[in-house]
Formats: C-alpha cells, sequence, structure tokens
C-alpha cells in the first residue's frame, strides 16, 4: 500500500493581523475594500509598510460575511504544502471541507502535480460550492508564488473556476501579470488596490496622530508630514511615536532627507536608539528569529524578563507583529533594520548565532542549525555536524542547501573532517558529476590510508564502487566493491552498513548476469538482517530473470520511485524500471507515462544520467504507440545519447543504440540499423553485462531476420538463446525460440520448428507471459496478427493441445481453420490507401475499381451487415438483378483476392463474411480504419475534463485528419452522412483545441487553429471570437475589429444573417477600450 505524505499544519498562518490600537478606522479604504463582497476577484499590490494585512484584517473583523486568512511563506513554493494548507484554512471555518480532497493529496497516489491541477481545482471549486454561503477567501503575501509555476497555474484554474459564492482576495508585493486577471478586468469582474488607495491623506494624517498619539498639528505641520512621509503607514507610525515621546519632530521634518526610505530608516535609527539598553539587547537577539515568543527568548538568550520586554514593544508600537497566541514576528522592514544594526558588532553577533545555533541543535533542526554555524563563519561546528547528521540530510533531499555549504567549507576543514569528502562525492554523484564525486573519493582514500583508519578505506571504495553501478560497469565496480566489503569487515561496523554492501554486491553480480552468486549474497543479507527486504534490488532481480508480473506488482505495492526517497537511484529508479517492464510487456501508455515521470524527476533532481535513461526508455514506449511518429522516437533517443556525451558516458548509450537498431529495422533501414546495433553491442561486451548484450544481440537478430537473411538470423538467435540461458532470463529465452519458430516455419523446417515452439510455448504457460502473443511489444512482432498461424501451425504439427489451445481461445481464435496473419490497415481520410501488414496494396493490386469501392463500402458500414440487394443497388444502380448479381460475384471475388493475396484455392475468406444474403467485415479480423480512431480521439478529447489530456486526445486526432472522407467518393450517396459527421467532429476538434490554447495563453497558436477552422468552413462564428479574443490579448485591437469586421461580412454574404449577440458584445467591449486608450493620448 502506498505509504501517504505527511505535512505539519501550521495553524498561525490562518490568523490575520490582531488589531492594534495604533490603527484607526479608514472609511474611505474600508468603503473601498467593502466592494470584496461583490467582486468575483480582489487584487490589492503595494510595497512593504503601507498597511494592507492590516487594513484587510480589519475590514474582515466588521464584515458579516464568513471569511478564510492563509499568510503564504517561502515553503509555500512547494504545491503540496501550498494546496494542503488553502484547504486546511477553508475548514478552519468548515471543518468537513475538503476530507476526501486532502485523503487524496495526503495518500500519496498522486505521480505528478501538473497533470492533478485540474482535477484537484475542480474537487476544491465543487467543496466551495456546496458552501452556498457567501464566503471572502484572503490569500496574502502572494507575491511568492511567483517562484511556482505548479502554484501560479493553480491560483489561474481557481480564479477561472471558482462560484460565484466565493470571493477570492489575493494581496502581495508585486502585481501578478496573469491574462486571468486581464480578462477579469476587461470583464468589469476585478477589484484592484494599489499604493494610492493605502497611502494616507491629509486628514487622515490628522486623525491618526491625534487619535493614537495625542498630537495637536497645525495645518502647515500637516502639509510638511505629508509631504516628507508621502502618507505612507510605517513612517507615519514612527513619527508619531518619536514625535509623540520626545517631541523632535521639527527636527526630523528639517533634516533635508529627500526620500521616505531616507527618513523610515532615519526614524528607526532615532526610535531604536533611544530605547533603554536592556530592550535593545532583546531587539538584537530576537531579530535572529523569523518568529518567536516568551519562552524561546527564555531557553535561548536567558531572558528571564522576556514577556516585560515583549509587553513594552507592544505598547511602543515598534513594529511587533502578533501572529498567533503568545507567538510574535517582527516587521519585515524593521527586521532587515535591526540584522544590519547587529552585523555592526560582530563579536555580540557571533555569539547570539552560536546560541541560536545550539538551539535548533538541541532541538533536532540539523538543517537550521547548520545554516547558523555557516552564518557565523564557524566551519568546525558546522563540519562536525555534517558528519553526525549529513549523510540523513542528504537521504532525505536537502540537496542545494548541503551543496552550498559543503562549496564554502575549506579543504583544509575537509581533511580533518574526512567524511565530508566522502559526502561531497555523494552529493556530485547525485547529480551525475561523476570526475567530481571520483576526486572526492580519491581523497578521501588518500586521507584514510595516512590515518591507517579502515572505515574511510571502504567508504573511498563503496563511492567509487557506486559510479560505475550508477553507470553499469560491472566489471569496473567489482573490485572496488570487493575492497570494500574487506575493509568493512576490518571495523565493528553496523548491520546496516553490512546491509548496503552486499545488497551492492549482488546488484552488481546481477549486471554480470551471475544470477547464482547473486542467490548466495541475499541469503548472507537474511544472515545479518532477517527482516531486511531490498525491494530495488529484488524488482530488478526479478527483472533480470525474466519475472515480469512479480517485478511489477512489487515496485507497484511499494511506490519505490520518489515518493519516499528523495534521491536518484541512477538506472535503478523505480520509474525506469517499470517503464522498462512495461514496454517489454507491450502496456504501452503506462511505459510512456512511466517514462515521462522519470525525465521530470531527474530534472528536478538535476540528475541528468536519470533523465537520459528516461529519454531512451520514452523512445521505446514512442515506438510501441499507434500511429508513432518515428522521427518522435528517433528524438527521444537522441536526447538520450547527447546526455550521455555530454556526462562522457558511453556505457549508458548502448540502450539507446538497441533502440535505434530496432526502430530503423521496423523501417526496412537495415543497413543503419545494424550499423547502429554493433555499436550498442560494444560497452556491455565490454563491461561482461550478459543480460544486456543478449538485448541487443537479439535486436540485431530480429533485424536480419526482416531482412530476410535468415541464415544469419538463426546463427544470431541460437547465440541468443545460449546467452540468456545462462543468465537465468527465461523470457529472453521465450522471446528468442518465438523468432527461432517463426524463422524454422518460413524456411519449412517442421521438426527445428515443433522443438523450438514446444519450448517457447512451455516456457509461456510457466511464467504467465500470455502477454507477448496479445500485445505489441519491443522484441515482439510488429503485428500481432502473425502469431495466429503460427500457433494453428503448431496445433497442425500435433504440439501438445494444454500448450496451444488455451492461446488459441485467449485470441479469440479457437475455433479457427485458418489465418492470413496480418492487419489490414485502411486510411479512409484524404488519400485511399491500405496495407495488409507492412506491405501496402497499390492500384494493380485490385485489379478492379468495383472491388475497391465494395471494399470501401464495407470499411464505411463497419459495424453493419449489408443485403446483397442493397450492394447491388449502391454499387450498380439501375442495372437489372441478374446482372448487378453477377457484377458484385466478379468485385466480390477481386476484392477478397486484394486483400488476401495468399488465401489458399477455395479456402473461405478471412476478412469478410457472409450469413446468407448478407455481407460484411469479419468482426474478429483485425482491421485498423482511421476514421474509427479518429472519432475515438475526438469524441474522448471533447468529453475528457483535464485540459491537458484532452489536448493530447485531440491533436492526436486531427493529426488523423489528412482530408475529408472518401474524397474519390465524393458524389456517393452511401458515403455522405459519413463524410459530414467527420467533418463535424473535426471543426468540433479544431474549436476545442482553439479554446483551451487560449485558456493556455497560447494566442499564436489559437490563432493559427482558428484560421485552420475558417479555411474549412468561414461562417464558423466561434472561431471569429477567438481571434477577436487573441488579438485584444496581444495588444492588437485594430486586427481584432477587423477580424469582426470580416466575420459580419462572411456572414451576411453566405447565410444573410447578423453576428450573435456574444459576438456582438466582445465587439464593444473591444472598441469602447480602443476608445478609451486613444482618448488617454489626446
Amino acid at each position: 500500500m502506498q505509504p501517504k505524505r505527511r505535512l505539519a499544519v501550521l495553524r498561525t498562518k490562518f490568523i490575520p493581523p490582531l488589531q492594534r490600537s495604533s490603527m484607526i478606522y479608514r472609511p474611505k479604504l474600508m468603503k473601498q475594500l467593502k466592494q470584496i463582497e461583490e467582486c468575483p476577484l480582489t487584487l490589492i499590490h503595494t510595497g512593504p509598510g503601507y498597511g494592507k494585512s492590516s487594513a484587510l484584517s480589519s475590514f474582515l473583523d466588521t464584515s458579516d460575511k464568513l471569511s478564510c486568512w492563509y499568510s503564504l511563506s517561502k515553503q509555500d513554493e512547494n504545491f503540496f504544502h501550498f494546496i494542503v494548507h488553502v484547504v486546511h484554512a477553508v475548514r478552519e471555518k468548515f471543518p468537513h471541507f475538503g476530507s476526501e480532497l486532502i485523503e487524496y493529496l495526503i495518500s500519496g497516489e498522486v505521480e505528478g502535480w501538473e497533470e492533478e491541477l485540474d482535477y484537484i481545482c475542480i474537487e476544491f471549486c465543487n467543496e466551495l460550492l456546496l458552501l452556498k454561503k457567501p464566503f471572502v477567501c484572503v490569500l496574502d503575501d502572494i507575491h511568492i508564488t511567483e517562484r511556482s509555476e505548479l502554484v501560479k497555474d493553480w491560483l489561474q484554474l481557481l480564479i477561472e473556476s471558482a462560484p460565484a459564492n466565493v470571493h477570492i482576495v489575493l494581496a502581495g508585493r508585486v502585481r501578478p501579470t496573469w491574462d486571468v486577471i486581464t480578462r477579469r478586468l476587461l470583464n468589469g469582474q476585478l477589484l484592484e488596490l494599489t499604493e494610492t488607495d493605502f497611502i494616507f491623506s491629509n486628514e487622515e494624517i490628522d486623525v491618526l496622530l491625534s487619535d493614537v498619539f495625542n498630537i495637536d498639528c497645525t495645518p502647515e505641520e500637516l502639509i510638511e508630514i505629508e509631504k516628507a512621509t508621502e502618507g505612507w503607514a510605517i513612517a507615519l507610525q514612527m513619527l508619531g511615536q518619536q514625535w509623540k515621546e520626545h517631541g523632535e519632530v521639527q527636527a526630523v521634518l528639517q533634516d533635508g532627507l529627500e526620500t521616505t526610505d531616507e527618513l523610515f530608516r532615519f526614524l528607526t535609527m532615532e526610535e531604536f536608539s533611544r530605547q533603554p539598553e536592556e530592550i535593545k539587547k532583546f531587539l538584537l537577539e530576537t531579530s535572529l528569529f523569523e518568529e518567536f515568543n516568551e519562552k524561546l527568548c527564555q531557553t535561548v538568550f536567558e531572558a528571564v524578563h522576556a514577556g516585560n520586554y515583549i509587553t513594552h514593544l507592544i505598547q511602543q508600537n515598534l513594529f511587533v507583529v502578533e501572529i498567533g497566541k503568545s507567538q510574535y514576528r517582527y516587521h519585515a522592514l524593521f527586521r532587515d533594520f535591526l540584522l544590519r544594526q547587529l552585523s555592526k558588532n560582530p563579536i555580540l553577533q557571533d555569539n547570539l548565532l552560536q546560541r541560536v545555533a545550539c538551539y535548533y541543535k538541541a532541538a533536532g533542526d540539523y538543517e537550521k542549525s547548520l545554516e547558523v554555524y555557516m552564518r557565523a563563519g564557524d566551519y568546525r561546528e558546522a563540519s562536525a555536524l555534517l558528519v553526525h547528521e549529513g549523510i540523513r540530510l542528504l537521504h532525505n533531499g536537502k540537496m542545494e542547501g548541503l551543496m552550498v555549504t559543503l562549496d564554502s567549507i575549506p579543504e583544509i576543514m575537509k581533511d580533518e573532517y574526512w567524511l565530508l569528502w566522502y559526502l561531497e562525492g555523494e552529493m556530485n554523484r547525485y547529480y551525475s558529476k561523476f570526475e567530481q564525486a571520483m576526486t572526492c573519493y580519491r581523497k578521501l582514500e588518500e586521507l584514510a590510508e595516512e590515518k591507517q583508519d579502515a572505515e574511510g578505506l571502504s567508504l573511498s571504495m563503496e563511492g567509487r564502487a557506486q559510479i560505475y553501478l550508477d553507470t553499469i560497469q560491472p566489471v569496473k565496480a567489482q573490485p572496488y566493491l570487493q575492497k570494500a566489503i574487506n575493509y568493512m569487515e576490518r571495523t565493528n561496523t553496523s548491520v546496516e552498513r553490512k546491509v548496503r554492501l552486499y545488497s551492492l554486491m549482488s546488484e552488481n553480480l546481477l549486471n554480470l548476469g551471475e544470477v547464482k552468486e547473486v542467490e548466495s549474497w541475499l541469503v548472507k543479507i537474511q544472515a545479518v538482517h532477517p527482516e531486511y527486504k531490498n525491494i530495488e534490488l529484488e524488482s530488478r532481480y526479478l527483472l533480470r530473470t525474466g519475472q515480469f508480473h512479480t517485478a511489477k506488482e512489487l515496485l507497484q505495492e511499494a511506490k519505490l520511485y520518489e515518493k519516499d526517497h528523495k534521491l536518484s537511484s541512477s538506472h535503478r529508479e523505480g520509474d525506469l524500471l517499470l517503464s522498462l517492464l512495461n514496454s517489454l510487456m507491450g502496456l504501452t501508455e503506462h511505459a510512456k507515462k512511466q517514462a515521462e515521470a522519470a525525465i521530470v524527476g531527474g530534472v528536478q533532481r538535476r540528475s541528468p544520467f536519470v533523465e537520459a535513461v528516461g529519454w531512451a526508455r520514452m523512445g521505446h514506449a514512442v515506438q510501441l504507440l499507434d500511429d508513432y511518429d518515428p522521427s518522435l522516437a528517433i528524438q527521444c533517443y537522441e536526447t538520450s545519447l547527447k546526455l550521455m556525451s555530454d556526462l562522457k558516458m558511453s556505457r549508458g548509450k548502448s540502450e539507446a543504440y538497441m533502440g535505434l537498431c530496432l526502430l530503423y529495422g521496423k523501417q526496412g533501414e537495415y543497413d543503419k540499423a545494424l550499423r547502429i546495433g554493433k555499436v550498442a553491442l560494444e560497452e556491455p561486451e565490454r563491461v561482461k553485462d550478459r543480460w544486456l548484450s543478449g538485448l541487443v544481440q537479439l535486436a540485431l537478430a530480429l533485424v536480419t531476420f526482416k531482412q530476410g537473411d535468415l541464415i544469419e538470423a538463426e546463427k544470431r538467435l541460437n547465440g541468443c538463446e545460449k546467452t540468456f540461458r545462462s543468465c537465468g532470463e527465461s523470457f529472453g529465452e521465450t522471446v528468442t525460440l518465438y523468432w527461432l519458430s517463426s524463422l524454422y516455419l518460413r524456411q519449412e523446417n517442421s521438426s527445428a520448428f515443433k522443438k523450438t515452439i514446444t519450448r517457447c510455448l512451455t516456457l509461456i504457460q510457466k511464467h504467465n507471459s500470455q502477454f507477448f502473443f496479445s500485445n505489441k511489444t519491443l522484441f515482439g512482432p510488429t503485428d500481432i496478427q502473425c502469431i495466429p498461424p503460427l500457433l494453428l501451425e503448431a496445433k497442425t504439427h500435433q504440439v501438445e493441445a494444454y500448450l496451444v489451445e488455451p492461446l488459441l481461445a485467449e485470441l479469440g481464435f479457437a475455433q479457427l481453420a485458418s489465418h492470413p496473419g496480418y492487419t489490414i490497415r485502411v486510411q479512409t481520410l484524404g488519400e485511399f490507401q491500405v496495407w495488409l501488414g507492412e506491405d501496402k496494396l497499390d492500384e494493380k493490386g485490385w485489379k478492379r475499381d468495383k472491388a475497391r469501392e465494395l471494399f470501401q463500402l464495407f470499411i464505411t458500414r463497419a459495424n453493419q451487415f449489408i443485403a446483397k440487394s442493397e450492394i447491388c443497388h449502391l454499387l450498380w444502380p439501375g442495372q437489372n438483378e441478374e446482372d448487378a448479381s453477377r457484377d458484385l460475384k466478379v468485385a466480390l471475388n477481386a476484392m477478397n483476392k486484394a486483400i488476401e493475396p495468399h488465401r489458399k484455392a477455395r479456402q473461405e475468406a478471412f476478412f469478410i463474411t457472409r450469413e446468407d444474403q448478407m455481407y460484411g467485415l469479419n468482426k474478429e479480423a483485425s482491421i485498423d480504419i482511421d476514421a474509427h480512431r479518429f472519432i475515438y480521439y475526438i469524441e474522448s478529447g471533447l468529453e475528457e475534463r483535464s485540459r491537458k489530456r484532452a489536448k493530447e486526445k485531440l491533436v492526436k486526432g486531427l493529426e488523423l485528419y489528412r482530408g475529408e472522407y472518401l474524397p474519390s467518393r465524393r458524389f456517393d450517396d452511401w458515403c455522405i452522412e459519413l463524410r459530414e459527421q467527420l467533418f463535424v467532429l473535426y471543426l468540433r476538434g479544431v474549436e476545442r483545441v482553439a479554446q483551451i490554447s487560449v485558456a493556455e495563453e497560447k494566442f499564436d497558436e489559437a490563432i493559427r487553429w482558428c484560421e485552420q477552422i475558417l479555411t474549412e468552413d468561414s461562417c464558423w462564428e466561434e472561431a471569429y471570437r477567438l481571434l477577436m479574443y487573441c488579438y485584444y490579448c496581444k495588444q492588437n485591437r485594430t486586427q481584432a475589429l477587423r477580424i469582426y469586421e470580416r466575420c459580419q461580412q462572411q456572414l451576411q454574404d453566405e447565410l444573410g444573417v447578423a453576428p450573435l449577440e456574444t459576438t456582438r458584445e466582445m465587439w464593444k467591449m473591444i472598441k469602447e477600450a480602443t476608445e478609451k486608450i486613444y482618448l488617454s493620448h489626446l
């Protein structure tokens, strides 16, 4: 079962800033904020110190509407952290809100957040709709989302989809540049407040100074204060505080400060300098914490009067914000000032930093402790901490922080704390910087050798071995692993370390194909740690011994891939393993999805080796897809090869070269395929990886088989069988025996055929590998319809019935006497073409035009039988019954000969069946019609709720539409209805893709799709509306208005109607916006 994600919910982030006595009621601002209750979206953006959060909090206090509040922080760059907290923010007011959504989020089932954004947003909005009551949702400090594309994308979806009862408020320091905000603005659905709205007016300054600070000002003084502070709230607070206490405001106003920033710094210094020494000390101490409380101050700084100091600061209105019960923070600007002041006293700063670091260390927050030690420049303490906690932090995925820390620690300190060299080597290895990693391990070896330290020597050998394991070079890894184990056994080491090294040895022996030795090391592991289970190693063992089902179950149950492990395991990652397994088993979509996940994971964790292997696995999946584009598969493999070249990893190229060998072989480029296959074989042969060598040899054998060189193919296949048997790989042996059986059948070598097919079917039954006959797999036949004739021949050769008959029954051919051995592929959209397996049926093959037309009729009526009389009427209208019947018989015979050229005399036709006087396509036959796939992709794409998945399906379908249905039969009544249905479906599909492109703000792409619609149907009004909107968003209002004129003219000319009201409304909106812009420039 998939382990659940864990996340502590910090509820203080749901509390708006508490109201202070230094606040005044601002009627004008409150009146503006009152509009929040009527507007779907409110955007508030100002610099720091303008009081936006306090004003919002004050408004919510007076509002009778329910509301939730969430203050974003740096942690919200992580989408999971963000979305869970947003849901919990609403749950503060509605405890049962989003229970199922929370369960889904923490379940660990989500593999990629990008694909789930739509779903999560829809579920969130559906839950909001159930609330029914008007509800205000405030997200404060929204500028933090600029660092997270996922959070930004989700928020834009939320703004578009939120129900009418919800009013979203986004408050931050910068204005988001999202087109969805522009759309809300254009539709009059946006309330926007800026710094101008929060600036204190002359009258408000007077009220603030009078009511809060008991200061009466003359009109002249008010004008000077307004000029000096520019109505900036935080500066007014400081000025009022100093005036109230010291009566020195004139000195401030006459100081000649030119900007409000300078004024704030001056006022802050004045205020700070006049505080008692113990308060100054307390301010400097507590500035080191983002948040603090009385207990924390007493613990870290021994400030026994911390409670009194905090009370004093609150009474003085000295920029202390209460963020929860007895929990406080300083205003950001004031904290920055305090930290600058502290830096002027290095001795005090270092002393305080040491205390803070020790506090975090004692609390078990080693990451923060390390950060503070490094800030203090205490490399010794930082190094000592890394020795004890570095590996744990590394395994918890704290990669970037650790790398920065290690780069900053002087080499002399690393030499003293030699484990740091191992840690740095591991960091470089995980980032696929193998040369730098090797340098670190060698440095460790030198130091450990000097000190005769067996543990250090063992770690250095292990690190070097791991590099060769990562890059699958088992021969090179073997001696280092043996040395690592030898050194380790001289020390009083832990059970965990023994298990780790024994597991690495097992894995390496597996790469060498030494299955028996692997089993002996697994026994050693169990002896040391009976309860230990290495899912990764066991799944690779199962993969390399052909036990695919068990390997898949193991990986899926454990969900090894990246949910619990933050670090890359190179080619051994769960996603990569599952992708390869699924390609070998013919589960193409799963293989593709897992390859994508591996690539994304490699990029995110900056592991180019994982990314490179992921691209190779993607190439395998792509070439198994229906309607695959060979150039796309080639691009995947070439991307993998380039990444491997950048890493200088020749060993890692073999799998990509193997994939290209298979691909070019399928395309008939045999010389190129053989040349690349030989290159693929070099590295695994050199490093003695027998399993991969066997797979590459098999790829080469398949190319020679397709090429027709059966002697060379037999030689290569026999070599493959020997290799796979020697390393205990049952699946490779099964596949090899299948191809040998096909070869002997073609050579009419009955005895050899019976022997190999019997062994093949025995292995399939033993290892439950029936998928090889039912799915298109990486090393299987391109057209699996060539398998039934093979099984029928096995039956004829009296192979045991228990081996043959269950497979024929599973494939649906239990009662079958013969089978042509191929799929018919039909292209009806655009030029009509037919392929018999991989062979194209040319014009001459039809013999008669009526034979081709008859086949086209059957294809058009694919799901029904047609009466003989109706066929005669449709194809030979006006002829008498006897002549038409005669011509039908001739055409039917010619058609069957065309689509079944190797059918024996008097053998029943397979693809066309007859029932009494009715004819039609055989439902058991494999006939692939492009129009059917087009309908499936477009209809499923139109129904799909996820934009990303909808677009993928729609584009896939649209690629099939190469032109109208059976253009050569344009005037035949029997195909008009289907032609028109397909055409309308095509326009709807293009329209939906254009709409999605607009939602994704890909306006140029949307314009291309819309023009494509209008090329086919110049009166498709939605295309005009989308074009108008796209040009408007591109700031080309003139072109947008021209599109309307074009629409108006076309509708009038073609249909004699005016544009719809929705089209006219859009025209009015664009025209009014254009006029406003023109007038603003006058």
